[in-house]
């Protein structure tokens, strides 16, 4: 396990997918699930985050829902996932940070500031 996978454990994420082409950490709980995915393909490179809540059905505000069994808030009949605007925390950006610099995509402050010094 990675110095990044690690980090992102200690944040409550788990690794998902990962494969020769995705990585995909989540995180669950009762309302919200996130789910940060890394596209390896070398014509990508990118990330992106998705936070998704459960609406239960006929209820106009976000709320707990008790479910009988794990499958069921996948259930059209029980309510509905929407996806939500996600925001980072400092650690989070420090864990995806490091998982690019372990992917090769991005250097050290060296490599960052010769970027930078392009500008």
């Amino acid at each position: 396990m990675s110095k990044a996978d690690r980090l992102f454990e200690v944040l409550g994420y788990r690794i998902y997918l990962n494969d020769e082409e995705t990585l995909i950490y989540k995180h669950e709980t009762e309302r919200f699930e996130y789910s940060i995915t890394f596209d390896k393909r070398e014509f990508k490179k990118t990330f992106h985050a998705v936070e998704g809540i459960f609406v239960p059905k006929d209820v106009e505000q976000w709320s707990t829902q008790e479910f009988k069994n794990e499958w069921l808030k996948y259930c059209a009949s029980e309510g509905h996932w929407e996806n939500i605007w996600h925001e980072f925390s400092i650690q989070e950006l420090q864990a995806i940070n490091l998982k690019c610099r372990e992917l090769g995509w991005i250097g050290g402050e060296d490599e960052t500031w010769k970027l930078h010094s392009k500008i």
